[in-house]
């Protein structure tokens, strides 16, 4: 008996067109017409090009690569603040400069809470209310105090 194996499927062909405007869209943050036209495809090819899942995987690889060097440049920029930030705590000839680089040294070591959201909630209304036609506007109003009850 012959020794078969199974051939791997052949990689989807993605034109150089296409792959240079998922990379625009992607990475400069163009919108779609901006991106075809920049890379010399038309928009009907995109669209119809983004029917296949070949092509809307590689969207998402390109978007994943892109969001992981984000994150890399990220880390970078942190590991330079954290060293400028420990050079002016050593060296700035202001007190306070050193202060405030020793307290951001302080917070680096906390954990990252996320986003401060400030919710105020003694809102007391007021401002111009629109009344549909045909509807009914009610106000309330506060009772005078009966004497009766009071004494």
């Amino acid at each position: 008996m012959p020794n078969l194996r199974a051939l791997d499927a052949p990689k989807p062909r993605l034109s150089a067109k296409l792959r240079r405007a998922i990379e625009l869209r992607v990475r400069k943050g163009m919108t779609i017409s901006a991106a075809c036209e920049s890379a010399g495809l038309s928009q009907s090819g995109w669209f119809k090009a983004f029917q296949r899942p070949a092509v809307r995987d590689h969207l998402k690889e390109v978007q994943a690569e892109f969001v992981s060097e984000a994150e890399g440049l990220r880390a970078t920029a942190q590991v330079a603040a954290i060293e400028a930030a420990l050079d002016l705590m050593k060296n700035a000839k202001s007190e306070t400069v050193r202060a405030r680089m020793a307290e951001f040294l302080a917070a680096g070591a906390k954990a990252d809470t996320g986003v401060n959201v400030a919710v105020q909630v003694n809102n007391t209304g007021g401002g111009y209310e629109y009344v549909r036609p045909g509807q009914k506007l009610v106000e309330v109003k506060k009772r005078k105090s009966d004497p009766k009850k009071e004494q």
